[in-house]
């Protein structure tokens, strides 16, 4: 019996007939899953979590705040990144005063002490400027306002901007900037990179730009399709494409998708190029895809067109098996439709192809 993927389990008994050679298979002919938590050994970093539990694609029990503390152990799942936790995943309070000791700016305060939010003594200060109301001689200053000892507006220009320091956005720019209202140095375009230093200074607004301030999605062949979307990242200059950016007028042709004489069985050659349309057309799940199966003249040609069709169906198959979502449907043309001549080796081979034609 034939053994397509050369894993030492016969076709009929494989129930994953795609597995990459050398890998290491079950009698199943799969990826063995010893804590069976539906992550295969080779990629489990936790190979003996307990049956039952809930686990992320590394096979480990999720941690969404990131905190070190798994979910089922965790109290407070929603822990800001980077904030120190206890062994119960929730910041800790060392005072025991209701403020935790990242929010607390007394953190040894005795207990049983009436704090505010800040974790320290409770002061009346009304315009919360620091400064008790009891020695504030200006007991209404703007929330933010840079205070004196008494209390009072302090106008500082700690960057000499003209812009003071209560509205300035900016407070280290170099004297030598000039300034917008906020203190900053303008970004016409938003993008994040100050007009002097922006080379792009009208880029689209969201576009994704580098540190020039210039567009940072590789487009080989300016065809607006992102090369890493692009099924044909070389298409001429002028040219109406279609969503994964190859002619809107021709069939996208699968160069070194070959198969062994004779046979629908993909040659190892043709799966890498297959795996790179796979994982562009998983960008386009809502596409409808017509893949067809091209012979050459040799033979008969009811028999070319029987092989074709079962060529088309092998790389469709292949396609969903790596997560293709798209409508794909699968046709043989046999000889029918030759794109070089027959009559020479070179013509029958350009023949022979599997090509993909998005359906509008």
């Amino acid at each position: 019996e034939p053994d397509a993927d050369k894993d030492g389990v016969v076709d009929s008994a494989d129930k994953c007939p795609t597995t990459a050679e050398g890998t290491v298979v079950d009698a199943t002919g799969c990826e063995p899953d010893a804590d069976k938590d539906g992550v295969v050994d080779s990629a489990d970093k936790c190979p003996t979590t307990a049956e039952g539990t809930k686990v992320d694609a590394t096979g480990c029990e999720p941690d969404a705040d990131k905190d070190g503390v798994v979910d089922s152990a965790d109290k407070c799942p929603t822990t800001a990144v980077g904030n120190k936790v206890d062994a119960t995943g929730c910041d800790p309070d060392s005072d025991k005063d209701g403020v935790v000791d990242a929010a607390d700016k007394c953190p040894t305060t005795a207990e049983g002490t009436k704090v505010d939010a800040t974790g320290c003594d409770v002061v009346l200060d009304a315009d919360k400027d620091g400064v008790a109301d009891t020695a504030d001689k200006c007991p209404t200053s703007a929330a933010g306002a840079k205070v004196d000892a008494t209390g009072c507006d302090v106008v500082v220009d700690a960057d000499k901007d003209g812009v003071v320091d209560t509205a300035d956005k900016c407070p280290n720019t170099a004297a030598s900037d000039i300034v917008d209202e906020t203190g900053c140095v303008p970004d016409s375009d938003k993008d994040g990179v100050a007009d002097p230093n922006d080379k792009c200074p009208t880029t689209a607004a969201g576009t994704k730009i580098d540190a020039t301030g210039c567009d940072a999605v590789a487009d080989t062949d300016k065809d607006g399709v992102a090369d890493d979307s692009d099924l044909c990242a070389d298409t001429t200059a002028g040219t109406q494409v279609n969503q994964v950016g190859c002619s809107k007028t021709e069939n996208i042709n699968l160069q070194g998708v070959n198969f062994e004489t004779g046979s629908d069985r993909l040659t190892a050659a043709s799966l890498p190029i297959l795996d790179d349309a796979a994982a562009t057309l998983k960008k386009y799940p809502d596409l409808k895809i017509e893949i067809g199966g091209h012979t050459d003249s040799s033979g008969d040609n009811g028999t070319n067109k029987s092989l074709s069709q079962a060529r088309a169906e092998t790389v469709k198959k292949y396609l969903t098996s790596k997560g293709v979502a798209s409508s794909l449907s699968a046709n043989g043309y046999g000889e029918d439709k030759p794109i070089a001549d027959n009559g020479t080796p070179a013509g029958r081979a350009k023949n022979r192809r599997v090509e993909l034609k998005i359906q509008e």
